[in-house]
């Protein structure tokens, strides 16, 4: 009798054991769910990163030579170099760090 109530405490200490560290430990279920929701975070980060890729992409195939587009020649000439034809009126915006507060 002694020796079945040993057996029984030893393999409810085991499956108790297993249990916990199949739930909790270092590959246990709420690790994997942590693993899925990182994994699902990186994803959504690289389609945000993928997206500003192919739009970098169009802008530099924009201006190669193949397919040099004036206007975008033109936009980056003045945003670069501040650049502007003489029949052309320039007004600058105030800063928001150099507005006054109310």
């Amino acid at each position: 009798m002694k020796i079945g109530l040993a057996v029984f405490v030893l393999c409810a200490a085991l499956i108790a054991y297993f249990g916990f560290y199949g739930l909790y430990g270092s590959h246990g279920m709420v690790r994997w769910v942590n693993l899925s929701d990182e994994l699902a975070l990186a994803r959504a980060e690289l389609r945000t990163i993928e997206g500003e890729r192919m739009a970098l992409e169009r802008r530099v195939n924009q201006m190669k030579d193949a397919s040099l587009d004036p206007d975008l020649l033109d936009e980056q000439a003045r945003l670069t170099l501040g650049l502007s034809q003489q029949h052309e009126l320039i007004l600058p915006r105030p800063s928001k760090a150099a507005s006054p507060t109310p």
